[in-house]
């Protein structure tokens, strides 16, 4: 590495920062996205014997569209209240103006209401009148209205919460107070990065506080620090109760092995056959394999030994080095649950679309490429609610949002061609509201659901053998944005790394993990992509054996040769 390289490797975020921050404990449940703005009015229903409390409710939610006075009435009943509403129980008004709120203290970015495990002391109960007048007819709705509405609505909130409808929540106190200084925080962020602002008087704090900035100006991953805790709303008294879902987890991975005779003759045979098909759908990287998963099982072994069964995708082909008679692993082949029609394919868009008829699967699963690794060990609310909503982690970074927009590839025109199906059917979303390269934690519902509504796309080009840039991505972009719309998943904020094999400054980021492991802030995922350059393979791949060797040692059951088969010469300058 050259000295510039070296200097960036000390003082980005990534590397002397967030890889090795002791203020990043936070787990992922307490970490609801707060980089998304609803688009959604939310009105208040106030019910308080004090008179004051009217202008306390002004001053403490000055973005409630509008207010309305309890009474005898339920609330959903109240003409001309909007969908999502807040119903609002006041003791001492001089006590809540004091603190300052926001939307999304209640309400996800989707419109999930959030519910307080600890309602008696909160007495803000976030409502949608659709979920309340199913409650309101499901006989379990016993009310004196004009005495027991606190009651009514926490009975009512628990009651979605247990549809499936509602987000747990846990506060200790009413709720923490919002700062206002941090509501730019939400933008991605560039610039210092030092924990506490420099001293005004210290010449040393004002240059290194100029070098950080231009740093951050200068290197290509400057805003991929926008997740800092630093830079966020603390939301370490909100998470998730302490209680662990009983269903079963499965996790699907999609395989393959293109340097494989066969695959590489089925693939020639195939190619002629198809017009309009992009160079990034027949590169080699799309088949190529690096054994990334012998990596990212011993991940999932020692990281989620929750997992119910491990279900490797293929066409035709098993790893050599895999167990495959383990009692968790299951070997399932293209032909097991996408029409003969359709086959073979070498299109992960059309594989994808199908994922959710494999035989068997659980109706909660996580779908991890096998260039996806788990960096921590997590637990099932890592992933999903209690109640059973899946989370989609949000990437908000501006650099990939306007990446969509001025590349051509597949993937991105996946994600403009998911928008535009939205659009012409009058569904309204966020556009800013796209996952992060990792984990898809989904349901089977959702996935049922989502392929009804783009049936008529996905049979457009479920035939398409090779990728084109008329398609969707099913988990990338098509099945979040819809679920999302749905209120059927929960946008979470997360920290993580996303590194492509060719990146020149790579050796830096595959440090920085290392650091991270041997630290006490390690991601709870990481993505290492293989982009597809001729230059200097061996180097490259050199480096990603050296980091998984290093980050993974230990060989998982699911192994049958124990990691014997694989052994590199590590370079020395890498670590």
């Amino acid at each position: 590495m050259s000295f510039f390289q070296n200097l960036i490797a000390k003082l980005h975020p990534y590397f002397s920062c967030c890889a090795s921050c002791s203020e990043i404990k936070t787990p992922l449940e307490n970490r609801l996205c707060t980089s998304l703005s609803p688009s959604f009015a939310v009105d208040g229903v106030l019910s308080a014997a004090d008179p004051r409390a009217l202008e306390s409710v002004r001053r403490a939610m000055p973005w409630l569209r509008k207010i309305f006075i309890a009474n005898t009435e339920l609330p959903h009943s109240i003409p001309g209240l909007a969908e999502h509403y807040l119903v609002i129980f006041i003791d001492n008004a001089a006590e809540f103006e004091k603190s300052a709120f926001t939307i999304l203290d209640f309400f996800t970015p989707n419109g999930l209401p959030l519910f307080y495990t600890n309602q008696a002391t909160q007495r803000i109960f976030p409502q949608i009148r659709a979920d309340a007048v199913a409650f309101d007819v499901s006989g379990d709705n016993e009310l004196n209205a004009g005495t027991d509405l606190a009651g009514w609505c926490s009975r009512q909130v628990r009651w979605v919460y247990q549809q499936g409808g509602a987000v747990p929540r846990h506060s200790r106190h009413i709720l923490p107070a919002f700062n206002p200084k941090q509501q730019s925080a939400f933008a991605p962020v560039s610039g210092s990065f030092f924990a506490q602002p420099p001293q005004a008087g210290s010449l040393t704090s004002r240059l290194g506080h100029q070098l950080f900035s231009v740093l951050m100006d200068l290197h290509p991953a400057s805003e991929g620090c926008a997740h800092c805790r630093f830079h966020t709303t603390s939301l370490s008294s909100r998470g998730f109760p302490a209680v662990q879902p009983e269903f079963p987890v499965d996790v699907v991975y999609t395989w393959v092995d293109g340097a494989d005779a066969r695959h590489e003759a089925k693939r020639a045979a195939w190619m002629p056959m198809q017009g309009g098909v992009h160079e990034n759908g027949l590169e080699m990287a799309r088949f190529r394999d690096n054994e990334e998963l012998r990596y990212s099982l011993r991940a999932l072994e020692c990281y989620a030994p929750w997992v119910r069964s491990v279900i490797v995708v293929t066409d035709e082909q098993v790893p050599a080095w895999l167990a495959s008679a383990h009692s968790r692993i299951r070997i399932v082949d293209h032909k097991e649950f996408i029409s003969e029609k359709y086959l073979p394919t070498f299109n992960s868009h059309v594989i994808e679309a199908y994922l959710h008829d494999i035989p068997g699967l659980a109706e909660h699963y996580i779908y991890l490429n096998d260039d996806v690794f788990l960096g921590r060990p997590c637990k099932k609310t890592d992933f999903f609610a209690p109640n059973g909503l899946p989370l989609a982690f949000v990437d908000w970074r501006k650099r990939r949002i306007a990446g969509y927009y001025y590349t051509g590839t597949p993937h991105a025109k996946s994600y403009l061609n998911t928008l535009e199906i939205l659009k012409n059917r009058h569904i309204p979303t966020d556009a800013r509201f796209i996952t992060a390269h990792g984990p898809y934690a989904q349901t089977r519902a959702n996935a049922i659901d989502t392929f009804a509504f783009y049936a008529e796309e996905i049979a457009a080009f479920a035939g398409n053998r090779f990728r084109t840039t008329n398609e969707i991505c099913m988990y990338s972009h098509a099945l979040p944005l819809w679920a999302y719309h749905k209120k059927r998943l929960i946008p979470c904020d997360e920290r993580y790394y996303y590194v492509q094999t060719l990146r020149r400054d790579r050796v830096a980021y595959y440090r920085a993990l290392l650091n991270s492991k041997m630290g006490d802030a390690p991601p709870l995922f990481f993505c290492i992509n293989d982009v597809g350059s001729k230059r200097y393979p061996q180097y490259w791949k050199e480096d990603l054996q050296t980091l998984l060797e290093a980050y993974f040692p230990v060989p998982s059951s699911f192994e049958s040769d124990m990691g014997g088969a694989v052994k590199h010469k590590l370079r020395s300058q890498v670590l």
